[in-house]
């Protein structure tokens, strides 16, 4: 690893009671220094932690990788989130499982995928091992990527809900949760409650925190309409009351590997709507009625999902 795991931290956000009675062996510099870093070089580190951890095989039974694909000298298991040596945008945009990481990428961002592929995990090795991947479009994309099967294991979705307001009380409204980012489109969900306010009376509650040009631009397009609420960042207890009280949600994120936030909002009862292409789909039974292809279509189904219930 690159940084010892704090586990009162992992233990409470996860409701597990996890003692510090193991072995950590942490990266060496100039690795370590990537274990402090924002997301800019996650290819990097982990192409170079999963490298290092080569070194240290022999002195084990079994290899565990909890970070997607891993080349060890014997069979091991892995846990896919996406697989890194995969790029997504060309996946999205033609259905391709490539491993071409820099097609349509900046010069820069081309000259750093270069350094990236040198410790990209040998395919071979890769498809020997036991692959849990955390959603079946993960999976799709691993099969095609790698000529391998893999089972789907779901990550766990931590938050517990003690209470739920039955349906019927709750707030005729949505809420949206995650990072304010424009992977997420809350623009987008913004244009489509606009839409949807000229006919239905739906107030939208946008949860999530964000410090970028785009979060400021969200805030004040919700500060400008009576129908949009920004929250901003709640507190975990504030999440589940905010979730349990009202009745839907809706995620905008196409590609989503798994989609943790539409499953909390699922668990605590609401009926979700999500955009189609990713694992959020499994989330909501891969019910057409909740999956939408565009704005247009999302205004579309919310309409008729939530006049059919009236």
């Amino acid at each position: 690893t690159l940084e010892r795991p704090d586990l009162d931290e992992l233990n409470d956000f996860f409701g597990c009671d996890v003692e510090g009675d193991f072995d950590v062996i942490e990266a060496s510099f100039p690795i370590s220094l990537f274990g402090r870093t924002d997301g800019s070089f996650n290819k990097l580190r982990n192409s170079l932690l999963k490298h290092y951890a080569g070194f240290h095989e022999d002195k084990f039974d079994l290899m565990i990788c909890t970070h997607n694909e891993a080349a060890f000298s014997e069979p091991g298991i892995q846990y896919i989130h996406f697989p890194e040596a995969v790029n997504e945008d060309v996946f999205l945009k033609d259905g391709e499982a490539s491993f071409d990481l820099d097609r349509d990428r900046s010069l820069v961002h081309k000259a750093y995928l270069r350094i990236v592929e040198q410790y990209i995990p040998d395919k071979n090795k890769v498809s020997q091992n036991k692959s849990l991947c955390n959603s079946n479009y993960t999976k799709e994309v691993f099969e095609e990527a790698y000529d391998s099967e893999g089972d789907v294991l779901n990550p766990p979705v931590s938050m517990e809900f003690d209470e739920k307001k039955d349906f019927d009380l709750r707030e005729d409204a949505f809420i949206c949760v995650g990072r304010i980012a424009p992977p997420k489109d809350q623009k987008g969900i913004i244009r489509i409650f606009d839409e949807i306010n000229k006919e239905l009376d739906l107030p939208l509650y946008i949860v999530g925190e964000g410090s970028s040009d785009y979060a400021d631009e969200v805030r004040e397009m919700a500060s400008e309409r009576e129908h949009v609420v920004f929250e901003g960042r709640l507190s975990r207890r504030e999440l589940k009351e905010k979730i349990t009280s009202v009745k839907y949600g809706i995620h905008n994120l196409r590609g989503e590997h798994y989609g943790l936030a539409p499953a909390e909002m699922v668990k605590g009862g609401c009926i979700v709507f999500v955009r189609e292409k990713g694992g959020q789909t499994d989330i909501v039974g891969n019910n057409e009625r909740l999956i939408f292809k565009s704005e247009e279509d999302a205004v579309s189904k919310i309409k008729d999902v939530v006049e059919d219930r009236d």
